[in-house]
C-alpha cells in the first residue's frame, strides 16, 4: 500500500516546479496538493500583507478541514494557519495526523519575547516535525519547544536566464550584492565611499527601509524590484559577490550564496552559520559581521588577486556540485519523512 503525503503550498503554480513530489512518487509515495492561491502576484510582501494572507489561509482551512484529517502533510506555505488549526482543533484530526514544517522564517522578528511567546505556543504540537535550513535555526527552535527539529540546507539547481535588457552592465570589473532580508547595506556604502576607484551593484527591494536617508556613493549603482532574470544576469557578470548579512537568524543570503556558487564567483560574506557551511574548503572570504575595516580588507584581498578569484571560483562550485543541488535536498527531506511516517 502507498504511503500518502499532501504538500501544502501558498501557490498553485508552484507545485509544477516541485521535483520534491517527483521525487516522492518515484519512491513509492501518493502525492496530492492543496494550493491557497493561484498564482504569486508579488515575490516580496510587507508584515500587514502576510496577517491577511494568514487569516485567508485559516479560513481556506476550515472550510476544507476533511482534506487534513490523518493525513501526511509537508507544509511549504500557511504556517500560521496550519499550526492555528492544529492548535484548536488538534483533537479532531485523527490519531495518523503528522505535520511537517519547512521553509518557516521568521527572521530578525524571532528576537523578540513576544514572537518568542507566539512561536513556543504554536509549536507545542506532538504531531509536528520542523525542517529549517541554517544551524542556527536548530539552536533557536529547540531551546523553544522539544518537537524533532532538523537541519536541511537550501539546495538549488543551475538555471540560465535570459536577461530583459532593461540593465545594463559597468564596463569596469565591480562588486555585487542584492536581496531583501537582514542585509547590512549601510555598511556596504560605507565601505564603498572608502573605495571610490571599485564599483558596487546593489540590487534591492523597495521594502528594504531607509535607503532614502543614506548617502548612495558615485560608484554604487543602485536597483530596485527588478526581474530575477537581471538579477542573476548582474551576478554572473560581477567580480566579485558580496554577502553581507546582518545578523545571524533565519535564513537569509542563501539564494545570493548558491548563485554565486554556481557561476564559480569568488564570495566575500559575515562569518556566520547562516553561510558559511558552504564555504568549506576555502570557497568564500570571510569577514567579521559588522566590521567595515574587515569587509573592506575581504574585497580587496580578492579583487586585487585574479588567481585567488578563480581559485575560490573552482572550490565553490565544487561544494555546489557535491553538497547543494536539489537532489541532495530531495534526499535528505525524503529520509526525514520516510523515517517519521509509521
Amino acid at each position: 500500500m502507498k504511503r500518502g503525503l499532501l504538500i501544502l503550498q501558498l501557490y498553485h503554480s508552484s507545485g509544477k516546479h516541485n521535483s520534491f513530489s517527483n521525487y516522492l512518487s518515484e519512491r513509492g509515495y501518493n502525492i496530492r496538493f492543496f494550493s491557497f492561491f493561484r498564482k504569486e502576484n508579488r515575490r516580496f510582501i510587507d508584515k500587514k500583507s502576510i496577517v491577511i494572507r494568514e487569516f485567508i489561509c485559516f479560513v481556506k482551512l476550515l472550510f476544507n478541514f476533511s482534506t487534513l484529517r490523518n493525513k501526511n502533510i509537508f507544509c511549504l506555505g500557511g504556517f500560521y494557519a496550519i499550526l492555528l488549526i492544529y492548535k484548536f482543533f488538534g483533537l479532531f484530526l485523527g490519531k495518523e495526523f503528522r505535520l511537517f514544517i519547512y521553509n518557516f522564517y521568521i527572521h530578525q522578528a524571532g528576537e523578540n519575547k513576544t514572537i518568542k511567546n507566539i512561536l513556543r505556543f504554536l509549536l507545542k504540537n506532538k504531531r509536528c516535525i520542523l525542517i529549517v535550513q541554517s544551524p542556527c535555526e536548530v539552536d533557536y527552535y529547540q531551546k523553544l519547544t522539544s518537537i524533532p527539529v532538523y537541519f536541511v540546507p537550501y539546495c538549488a539547481n543551475l538555471v540560465r536566464f535570459i536577461p530583459s535588457g532593461t540593465v545594463l552592465l559597468p564596463e569596469t570589473k565591480y562588486v555585487f550584492s542584492g536581496g531583501y532580508t537582514n542585509r547590512d547595506y549601510p555598511g556596504v556604502l560605507q565601505c564603498a565611499m572608502r573605495m571610490p576607484d571599485t564599483k558596487f551593484v546593489l540590487v534591492v527591494s523597495s521594502l528594504n527601509v531607509g535607503f532614502k536617508d543614506l548617502v548612495i556613493p558615485s560608484n554604487v549603482i543602485l536597483y530596485k524590484d527588478i526581474m530575477l532574470e537581471d538579477f542573476e544576469y548582474l551576478l554572473s557578470n560581477a567580480t566579485v559577490i558580496l554577502i553581507p548579512l546582518m545578523r545571524d537568524v533565519g535564513a537569509s543570503g542563501q539564494m545570493l550564496c548558491l548563485s554565486a556558487m554556481q557561476n564559480k564567483k569568488a564570495i566575500v560574506y559575515s562569518n556566520i552559520s547562516v553561510v558559511s557551511y558552504y564555504m568549506e574548503n576555502h570557497a568564500g572570504v570571510p569577514y567579521q559581521i559588522g566590521d567595515i575595516n574587515s569587509m573592506e580588507k575581504g574585497l580587496k584581498s580578492v579583487l586585487s588577486d585574479e588567481k585567488l578569484r578563480e581559485t575560490i571560483g573552482n572550490n565553490a562550485f565544487k561544494n555546489y556540485e557535491n553538497n547543494y543541488t536539489v537532489e541532495h535536498q530531495n534526499k535528505q527531506l525524503f529520509n526525514i519523512i520516510d523515517k517519521n511516517i509509521g
